[in-house]
């Protein structure tokens, strides 16, 4: 390995320690914070991913690669961007300014039963967004079997694919009777409530095998285990070293059990033999280390394409974009007769692969270089960072305080962090459309959220 690569791989370890340094030693309000779920996923999406391309032990680097169009280059610059914009974050994060601002919003729970009708509500919903999502493929079980056709575009999606954005309020839902029954410890109807929590989770592993996304399901049942955490103030190593080899289990196998999926009409024992051949076929699962951040890769090769690549910036004009992609497409070119021009994903995938057919989303890095370059990077870390410090502010007083707060912060910081690997507007709104709605329903409509003159007297009243 020549030098100039040798120190820099040395300098993402370096990084790396840091990084974890900090996150020990620095004082947090809570166990898991916003910062602490930043700092995993953006070791896992720059200076790890970097430092193994830089090493390139026994030659492996070939298997961080997309494919033969895919051309990696040491180069100075992307080490200098990893480590500015993740300062960048950590100065907008401990802004005086984002914990002040956060002081004049007040939040206030309402009656259990309203609680509790809207997390019905909101699985209603969407059950009838999965039925509506799945018949335009043959029904739900056909969708189901076809996830990953679909995903690929082999499968057209046709004019219902609008509500495949509902289907994960099934995950708000989930979260909302979760918190009512081990939090609030609601008494009545216990059984009833138990029984439609139970069928919740049903709901939200089906929404989520739906998307083929591993990340979704990851997600989901990672909240349950943060939540825990944020709200005892206690970390299991019991629980946390099975969480984490099953997440990398899954992260390796998951694609072989979507296709595996294929094998549903003909029953159970299709799917377990179809899931077996093709682990024996799929020589890019099990393979270790290199497979499992094969996943995470991406953020720096597009960061690398952004620096090699000529362009005109982009002057984050794709948050309009990202907003205006929200609006169902019949609506928007049918009617209104706008179409919208290629996204900072578009641009990232015909950098780095060549072609548009699959999607390399930028990540947060790549898509500050792509709007405005070294400023676009430096002013968009420095809000990210405020953004993220801002609402943990918000919500945080209300941890013990309001029994359903505990997830709608951990749900708020996942949605947050995971900005960091997507880095483009369109993308990251359609995928939490779902999010922003059932939130603001909570807490404009089922809970009470104002802004006050005299921070320093506010009180939360819980139902």
């Amino acid at each position: 390995m020549p030098i100039e690569q040798n120190m820099l791989a040395m300098t993402y370890i370096a990084l790396i320690g840091f990084i974890l340094f900090l996150e020990i030693f620095r004082k947090k309000e809570t166990l898991f914070d916003f910062l602490s779920w930043f700092n995993v996923i953006f070791c896992l999406s720059y200076p790890f991913p970097a430092f193994l391309l830089e090493a390139n032990f026994n030659h492996k680097t070939i298997e961080l690669m997309y494919d033969s169009r895919t051309i990696y280059t040491s180069d100075l610059q992307t080490t200098v961007a990893i480590f500015m914009g993740y300062l960048c974050v950590i100065v907008g994060f401990y802004a005086k300014s984002a914990t002040k601002y956060a002081k004049y919003f007040s939040i206030q729970q309402n009656k259990d039963w309203k609680i509790i009708l809207y997390a019905i509500g909101l699985l209603l919903f969407a059950c009838l967004s999965i039925q509506i999502y799945g018949s335009q493929y043959g029904g739900v079980l056909v969708a189901l079997t076809q996830t990953n056709l679909i995903r690929a575009g082999v499968v057209e999606s046709g004019p219902l694919v609008f509500f495949k954005q509902f289907i994960f309020t099934s995950f708000f839902a989930s979260y909302l009777l979760a918190s009512i029954l081990f939090i609030r410890k609601y008494k009545t109807l216990r059984i009833i409530l138990l029984v439609i929590f139970a069928f919740s989770v049903v709901v939200a592993f089906v929404a989520a095998t739906l998307s083929s996304g591993r990340i979704p399901l990851i997600n989901y049942f990672l909240g349950f285990y943060l939540v825990s955490v944020v709200y005892s103030g206690k970390l299991s190593l019991g629980i946390t070293i099975p969480a984490i080899v099953g997440v990398f289990l899954f992260i390796l196998y998951g694609k072989v059990l979507f296709f595996s999926l294929t094998a549903i009409p003909r029953g159970l024992d299709a799917v377990i033999d179809t899931f077996t051949q093709a682990i024996q076929n799929d020589t890019s699962s099990g393979g270790g280390l290199y497979s499992f951040m094969s996943n995470f890769v991406y953020p720096v090769h597009s960061l690398d394409s952004a620096f090699k690549e000529v362009y005109e910036p982009r002057f984050f004009v794709d948050w309009i974009y990202g907003l205006l992609s929200l609006i169902p497409s019949r609506v928007l070119n049918g009617v209104l007769g706008i179409d919208l021009p290629p996204s900072a994903a578009d641009w990232n995938s015909e950098f780095v692969l060549g072609v548009r057919t699959t999607t390399v989303p930028p990540g947060v890095l790549a898509f500050g270089i792509y709007s405005m370059s070294w400023l676009g990077l430096i002013l968009f870390c420095f809000v990210y960072g405020w953004v993220g410090r801002y609402l943990q502010s918000i919500l945080i007083r209300y941890i013990k305080d309001i029994y359903w707060m505990p997830f709608l912060y951990v749900l708020t910081l996942q949605v947050w962090t995971d900005f960091t690997p997507t880095g483009d507007p369109r993308i990251y709104l359609i995928n939490y459309f779902w999010f922003l709605l059932s939130s603001t329903i909570l807490l404009l409509g089922i809970g009470k959220i104002s802004l006050i003159k005299s921070p320093k007297n506010q009180t939360s009243q819980p139902g």
